[in-house]
């Protein structure tokens, strides 16, 4: 709504700002609701991402976690989906 305005570049700061704030909160809001969804979606994996080391150890591990999940059998597979669900945050 904020961009839509004819004085949008008039240096509004307040509306700025509450441009930004609902636009924050509805990011935030989506956000909830796709985790609603995919934890409702019986065909979607998280997968565990380690938060107390780098932005690419943590992409190397869950690249490799991903292709070894890959490589299992199905049966194997649905075991380790299963082992894993107690684990969840």
């Amino acid at each position: 709504e904020y961009l839509q305005r004819s004085d949008a570049k008039n240096n509004d700061h307040e509306s700025l700002a509450a441009f930004i704030d609902n636009f924050a909160t509805a990011t935030r809001q989506y956000a909830k609701k796709q985790m609603q969804w995919f934890r409702r979606d019986d065909d979607f994996v998280f997968v565990p991402v380690r938060m107390d080391c780098g932005k690419e150890e943590r992409a190397s591990e869950a690249a490799s976690l991903i292709s070894n999940m890959c490589k299992l059998s199905a049966a194997n597979f649905e075991a380790e989906l299963a082992s894993s669900d107690g684990e969840e945050n």
